[in-house]
């Protein structure tokens, strides 16, 4: 927790290095500004929007709120009535008619509207977990505790959702500079990685966004559109059947026209990857109706990165060595050593795909007892070398 001092540094550090606006008002209505830091050249800004047309959702100390195209999220101190107002920041590209219906929807004056134009286009973009993230580091600033971002979105869940599509944090996708993003996407679906297309929109994505529509709302709907196109295909491609892939899809895009803010949008964009992915996941996994060979194969899959042994396995599980080898080639048809390589090399496999880490050091990670052991294995499950199962994702063939 920072002292009064500390978090006006911080405030201004944080503003400087995202361009992400900020504001401190000494009490709770906040109509008291004590400081403001970032984007304030303008002589007006969103100070300007009356603050009981904002609406603050979520529980504890964080809130977020959807202003037109637009987000802000306020921090509220648990000890001295300090509020921090972050924002706002933007989801894609602003266009005129982004202003008009801002000017519109809140009585603003159009003698206002060249101030008001220049703060909000001077806005930065930000993928909505991003700026989640940010909130939840300003809430350790000003209250000093980890607010996860499960709980920041908890006041404010996906109308409608079903229970299964929970999600743990949330992005919106937007066409990069490559086609390295969409090729990971297509790939993980097509593999029913879950747990990876979850950690994907961290990795390397700034929010490079392109205009797809008229306005900023009309071009992430459009976007989020293209990607359920794409992750249908690839869960087709992943053995997704045509019918269910295509009512899926049809679903999807109904469900993206309704949205209304980019909370939403932001929320399904993540549910769609998801849902696919799992689809094919579950089409691909062993049905397992054995606790012991469960317990087993949950077991190696968390321990990929140490040395496994059969006992080790075998006492985790809480049964014999002996016995866990008969359940092994009852249910799974193989010897646990034999399902602790392959299970090795599908991790490999992404380690090849999307790092540069040599041979050697991925032997090493995945503790194979030396890197030409671990070469033999690779082509001995896969058919090709571990460098040669590189150098044809480098090329672009998806046959794999």
């Amino acid at each position: 927790m920072l002292s009064g001092e500390q978090l006006l540094y911080f405030c201004e550090a944080e503003a400087r290095l995202t361009g992400v606006c900020v504001r401190i008002y000494e009490g709770r209505e906040g109509k008291e500004l004590a400081a403001i830091f970032g984007n304030h050249t303008a002589t007006r800004d969103m100070s300007t929007i009356p603050q009981d047309r904002v609406t603050f959702e979520g529980e504890g100390t964080i809130g977020l709120a959807d202003v037109e195209q637009f987000m802000l999220g306020r921090i509220l101190s648990d000890r001295d009535g300090k509020v921090l107002v972050i924002g706002p920041i933007r989801m894609g590209e602003l266009t005129e008619s982004d202003i008009d219906a801002l000017m519109t929807k809140f009585g603003l004056p159009k003698a206002l509207r060249g101030d008001i134009s220049r703060f909000l286009t001077g806005t930065p973009v930000m993928p909505h977990e991003n700026f989640l993230m940010l909130l939840s580091l300003f809430n350790l600033a000003l209250n000093g505790n980890v607010v996860p971002m499960t709980e920041i979105l908890s006041g404010g869940p996906l109308k409608d959702a079903p229970k299964e599509d929970y999600i743990d944090t949330v992005d919106v996708v937007q066409p990069r500079t490559s086609g390295e993003y969409e090729e990971t996407i297509r790939y993980l679906i097509r593999n029913g990685m879950v747990d990876e297309i979850e950690k994907l929109h961290f990795e390397g994505y700034q929010g490079v966004v392109g205009q797809l529509g008229p306005s900023q709302m009309r071009s992430l709907k459009n976007s989020i559109i293209i990607l359920n196109s794409m992750c249908l295909r690839a869960a087709i491609s992943g053995g997704l059947d045509t019918e269910t892939a295509y009512s899926l899809g049809e679903l999807y895009v109904q469900r993206i026209e309704k949205a209304q803010t980019l909370g939403e949008l932001g929320k399904l964009s993540q549910i769609i990857k998801r849902d696919y992915c799992r689809r094919v996941k579950q089409l691909s996994a062993p049905k397992i109706d054995n606790l012991y060979v469960l317990r087993s194969t949950e077991y190696v899959q968390k321990h990929l990165y140490d040395k496994l042994t059969a006992g080790e396995i075998a006492e985790a599980a809480g049964c014999s060595p002996e016995y866990l080898s008969t359940l092994f080639s009852e249910h799974l048809k193989c010897s646990i050593p034999q399902y602790i390589a392959r299970q090795k090399i599908l991790e490999a496999k992404k380690l090849l795909r999307f790092t540069e880490k040599p041979l050697s050091e991925i032997a090493a990670l995945l503790n194979f007892s030396s890197q030409s052991y671990f070469q033999a294995q690779f082509k001995k499950i896969r058919g090709i070398t571990p460098a040669a199962y590189r150098e044809k994702y480098r090329k672009g063939m998806r046959g794999d």
